[in-house]
């Protein structure tokens, strides 16, 4: 059986943003759509692009990037009724180990160095009613990590969660074009292209440490301090009756 991710939705502004509802998990469950997007840099969404994902019923952003990533503000911090939380995940690629590692690495060093800062993610997205959308810069990493973690929980196979993690490299291809010329045009010709990417094996090979460390992601988030009930709520949020 083959696994599609999510079309990313058209803004002119704004990248990689798609849905989590509308995948089947094991039971055969549907999640609801309208509740979580993922997504990159909303800093230049327009009003109307703003006011689409609030009509859409996006009412809340997660902004995982660190404060030098925000060379404008999150559209949502500058509303008087949006709700904005900023829960920076400063996530760094090592550039001394070899490329093929470098994006696990990072996603063990989230799991694995901030935990506090996930399990606040984690409670918002549990106890909000409201949709959100939690975002980082690409859309790939940190909210990459953030949509394994919440797609396990409502028991998605792991092969749709790889289907959905490994869309991000198609989707931010025009992006990533534009990051390398800029960085070759500032004397940077030796970043890794593979940063920029979004392998399967990648998240593979993170489901398997959670399996081999924690169990699976569902231990793993309450290890980090997520209650049964915190995990029932984002089931009740997403999974259709």
């Amino acid at each position: 059986m083959g696994y599609r991710a999510n079309a990313p939705m058209k803004f002119e502004t704004a990248n990689n943003i798609r849905e989590l509802g509308g995948y089947v998990n094991k039971d055969g469950i549907k999640l609801k759509r309208h509740r979580l997007l993922r997504g990159g840099d909303l800093s230049l969404l327009t009003d109307h692009e703003l006011g689409h994902l609030e009509q859409y019923g996006i009412k809340t952003s997660i902004d995982l990037r660190i404060p030098k990533e925000k060379e404008a503000a999150d559209p949502f911090n500058k509303s008087n009724h949006l709700v904005y939380h900023a829960i920076p995940i400063a996530g760094a690629v090592d550039l001394k180990i070899s490329p093929d590692n470098m994006l696990y690495a990072l996603y063990i060093d989230i799991l694995e160095n901030h935990q506090d800062a996930l399990l606040r993610e984690m409670k918002i997205i549990a106890g909000e009613k409201e949709g959100i959308i939690f975002h980082c810069t690409a859309g790939k990493d940190r909210t990459g990590v953030t949509a394994m973690l919440i797609l396990a929980i409502c028991g998605v196979c792991e092969e749709q969660i790889i289907a959905d993690y490994a869309a991000s490299g198609e989707n931010n291809r025009e992006v990533t074009r534009r990051q390398l010329e800029s960085l070759r045009e500032n004397g940077l010709d030796n970043v890794p292209v593979e940063i920029f990417e979004s392998a399967p094996e990648t998240m593979r090979r993170t489901l398997n440490y959670l399996n081999e460390h924690y169990d699976g992601p569902v231990n793993y988030v309450k290890t980090i301090g997520m209650t049964d009930e915190d995990i029932e709520n984002i089931r009740a949020k997403m999974l259709e009756e």
